[in-house]
């Protein structure tokens, strides 16, 4: 999936307000932004339907038997993003409990309108780069979760899913995507 596969780019969101790691750390909790190239990159609170999908996600997940985590900061190298739902390899180390600092099984991102460009492109290079073998995007307007593999240093497609199927992997997850939107 690429932006230009009717994807509409991104509005909203305050973005490149040029700091340093330290003036980002020091603004604290109640700031919705993440820390990308140097810059704070600030975006609307998510929507209730947002919240309901990624909740729906972590749910299915950890049915599944995996520690799933949602909106939780990860901090691959320079940068620090607040995906919708990570899935860990095992406890986070608790002499971090602001951000996981590994790098998680898998990163998925719940589609908005002010996030579209950053996940399906930016965010998708940047977790390619830290190692990320998986890589989820759901698109509620879509209706579509596209599923992703890093292969070769970069993510290959391995899954669409419009209505109802399974995304490979370990273990492989029944995906309902209207139930997801219920």
């Amino acid at each position: 999936m690429t932006a230009e596969v009717g994807v509409p780019p991104a509005r909203g969101g305050v973005r490149d307000r040029r700091m340093t790691w330290d003036e980002y750390q020091a603004l604290g909790e109640d700031v919705r932004g993440e820390y990308i190239d140097g810059c704070l990159h600030v975006t609307p609170r998510p929507t209730y339907e947002h919240q309901q999908v990624a909740r729906r996600l972590t749910n299915l997940l950890e049915a599944a038997g995996l520690l799933a985590v949602q909106e939780w900061a990860w901090k691959p190298g320079p940068h620090e993003y607040h995906p919708d739902v990570m899935v860990l390899p095992g406890r986070p180390d608790p002499a971090s409990p602001n951000r996981f600092l590994g790098v998680p099984d898998l990163v998925v991102e719940v589609l908005s309108p002010s996030n579209v460009t950053d996940d399906t492109i930016r965010k998708r290079r940047d977790y390619a780069r830290a190692g990320c073998p998986r890589y989820w995007i759901f698109g509620p307007e879509q209706r579509t979760l596209w599923a992703f593999a890093l292969r070769g240093g970069s993510y290959e497609q391995v899954a669409e899913i419009t209505g109802a199927g399974v995304v490979p992997g370990t273990p492989e997850i029944d995906v309902d995507v209207d139930a997801l939107l219920a």
